[in-house]
């Protein structure tokens, strides 16, 4: 939001650009004002130019944003708050980009055609029967979530040598994850925002 209300709209090589990659978020906006660079520069709060105070209004009116100033603290606060990495800020030819680093993007697969899809897209080939057998391995985990390797097997008829061997593919892509214990814990379909 603060990039929105932010960029410079006149300039024919304006631009805002949010890049989303797996381990970080980078947001790159045309338009750097002395305020930013002030922040920037020293880490203290300064007043907002506001360029744009018609879009700044209809934010602030939805509650998009909150009052001037405070969008570039915030981040800082937030992420701090959060547990996560502090922004990195870099300015450039007129051009701020401001990285989250460390950030994971995870996706969530609700049903037996995303999860298909999926495998698809992290497996560069898979055997059918290992394809089907991953299959009713996350379909059961998402119906019955904290699955230990033996309950898994009593309940698909998988070899539990072969188990292990998928489980431990489908954690390395990031499906799934292991919590608790090595006594107690068991294995779940990775969620949005875990």
């Amino acid at each position: 939001m603060n990039a929105i209300v932010h960029r410079d709209y006149n300039s024919y090589q304006g631009f805002l650009q949010i890049f989303a990659y797996p381990n970080y978020l980078d947001i790159a906006n045309y338009g750097v004002t002395q305020p930013i660079v002030s922040f920037v520069e020293s880490g203290n709060a300064a007043y907002s130019m506001l360029r744009n105070p018609d879009i700044a209004y209809h934010c602030y009116y939805r509650h998009l944003i909150e009052m001037r100033g405070t969008g570039i603290p915030r981040m800082f606060a937030d992420c701090k708050s959060n547990g996560f990495a502090i922004p990195e800020f870099t300015i450039t030819n007129q051009v701020i980009r401001v990285t989250f680093p460390q950030l994971q993007v995870q996706k969530y697969y609700a049903n037996k055609n995303d999860f298909e899809s999926l495998l698809d897209e992290s497996f560069e080939s898979l055997n059918i029967n290992v394809k089907r057998k991953m299959l009713a391995i996350l379909t059961l985990l998402d119906k019955n979530p904290g699955l230990r390797t033996t309950a898994i097997n009593d309940k698909t008829g998988i070899p539990v040598k072969s188990i292990e061997r998928y489980l431990s593919d489908l954690k390395q892509c990031g499906l799934i994850v292991y919590k608790g214990s090595s006594g107690s814990g068991g294995y779940y379909i990775v969620h949005d925002k875990e």
